[in-house]
């Protein structure tokens, strides 16, 4: 939801409002970033606003980790939990009286009734008109009960829920700013609940009043809520609110086109996707390209460049395929460009979480540590499984390589170990320089490539044959380790 500034023709908010009761998918998020995007370029507020009156659905969790996924992706919000403002509370569970006041406005003046029909009776007509190919809307019997009959239907103690009247045979349109005019009739929709048995507003209900007492003037949306629209107009010129501008925002398809984005279509969870070792950046970058445009060929955009170019004509009205081989292109790209200080808190993250002690490694270390892999990392995730080899006292062998590179030829590359050992045991100084001079000079005397010198070396301290340049991989293991698995390699595999 968004309010523009003082200044302007119109008042209000656009900002993104949130159900409780399910994580935060890319979809969801990208909705909740285009509404930060368009309030942070118009000049307005972004409002958070948290829709917990589903008892069933709403914990305290839920909340907690939405807030969290939108301070680790940088969306901060101007009103709403933890922040407050003029407008508030924020949560729906604290606004209950504020839903009655305004469904009795409605009954009083004859524009809602009471229903009395039961879950189970509604599902049943439901099902009948279905059978009958006639649309499953509420067939209206509560709609002209007499007051005798509404003191019959109470004394059996049926719970009664508020429905607003439909008026029948009217257009309802409205200019969406993203699809352009559009038009919907009203005896397509029939009578709806706006407050149920238990004193809780509908979503539709909710959010009409939300959005008028809270001034929004922009509510942009996923395309999904597009056939509720008509709903709330009619709500909102019952009430006699002002009407918001209207965005609907086209979905996000699966790679493939086949569907909407879902996580068995390979949409994941704000959290996974941070567990994963994604960076902050690299997502609402490309988030922010799901369906919209610069107007140029650009793909990587900052913050302040996205909210300088965001601009709600540049949504396209087709849907957005989610392309993960772009996203991970996307985010190695911000990994290898990124200064390694700045990688270190994410990646000390998840080297925590694949259970390795990183205490023995501070600031420095971390960061060089970074650095010597970050130009071959898709995620940062991928770290704790190419460096392990660091955070274990004893390397599991790959029995392929130490056949192939420390036994095969009659120990050749033992041999070459041996010497090694020997050599960088005498080494005044652990440093790079030193140990490049002389593995040089062996690799001269016995006229072989390097590899049959670095390979032993590798194979005997990693445990593999896959590791960053044989100096960097000495180096982050250190001396007294270093030399450690070589000698325990010599005597594990030696005749």
């Amino acid at each position: 939801m968004h309010r523009h500034p003082p200044d302007t023709n119109t008042s209000g908010t656009s900002g993104r409002h949130f159900s409780t009761g399910s994580l935060q998918h890319i979809g969801n998020i990208r909705t909740a970033l285009f509404n930060w995007l368009f309030a942070r370029h118009e000049g307005g507020k972004f409002i958070i606003r948290i829709e917990d009156t589903d008892r069933e659905r709403s914990e305290e969790k839920f909340v907690t980790q939405i807030l969290d996924d939108f301070r680790w992706l940088g969306l901060d919000w101007d009103e709403g939990p933890e922040v407050g403002g003029e407008f508030g509370p924020y949560r729906q569970s604290e606004r209950l009286e504020i839903y009655r006041k305004y469904a009795e406005q409605l009954l009083t003046e004859g524009k809602a009734y009471y229903c009395y029909c039961t879950p189970e009776e509604l599902q049943e007509r439901r099902k009948a008109a279905r059978k009958e190919r006639r649309a499953p809307a509420y067939d209206g019997r509560c709609r002209e009960l007499s007051a005798e009959d509404q003191r019959k239907l109470e004394s059996q103690g049926r719970p009664r829920s508020v429905r607003f009247r439909v008026g029948e045979d009217r257009e309802i349109t409205f200019e969406d700013l993203v699809l352009g005019k559009t038009t919907f009739e009203s005896r397509q929709l029939g009578d709806f609940v706006v407050l149920k048995s238990d004193g809780r507003p509908t979503y539709h209900f909710g959010v009409v009043v939300d959005d008028w007492l809270m001034n929004v003037t922009h509510v942009i949306r996923a395309e999904g809520h597009l056939s509720n629209t008509p709903l709330h107009v009619l709500l909102i010129e019952s009430l006699g609110a002002p009407r918001p501008k209207f965005a609907h925002l086209p979905s996000v398809l699966s790679a493939d086109g086949k569907g909407k984005l879902s996580k068995r279509l390979g949409a994941l969870s704000i959290v996974e996707y941070r567990r994963q070792g994604y960076l902050p950046e690299a997502l609402v970058n490309f988030m922010a390209l799901l369906g919209w445009s610069p107007g140029d060929d650009r793909e990587f955009m900052t913050r302040d460049e996205l909210i300088e170019s965001f601009s709600l004509d540049r949504v396209k009205k087709s849907s957005a395929r989610f392309d993960t081989e772009k996203l991970d292109w996307m985010n190695a790209s911000y990994i290898r460009k990124m200064p390694a200080a700045e990688l270190i808190p994410t990646a000390e993250r998840v080297l925590r979480d694949a259970g390795c002690n990183t205490e023995a490694f501070g600031n420095d270390r971390l960061a060089e540590l970074v650095a010597v892999y970050q130009e071959k990392l898709t995620t940062l995730g991928e770290l704790p499984e190419k460096a392990k080899f660091l955070f274990v006292d004893q390397v599991e062998y790959a029995r392929k390589d130490v056949e192939k590179f420390l036994v095969k030829g009659d120990g050749a590359g033992l041999t070459v170990l041996r010497e090694i050992h020997g050599v960088l045991s005498a080494l005044p100084d652990w440093t790079g320089p030193e140990m490049e001079a002389v593995l040089k000079r062996i690799v001269e005397e016995k006229g072989v490539a390097f590899g049959k010198v670095a390979q032993p070396i590798r194979v005997a301290i990693t445990g593999t044959s896959v590791s960053p340049g044989i100096y960097d991989t000495l180096m982050l293991l250190g001396r007294e380790r270093s030399l450690a698995r070589m000698k325990d390699a010599l005597e594990r595999f030696g005749t």
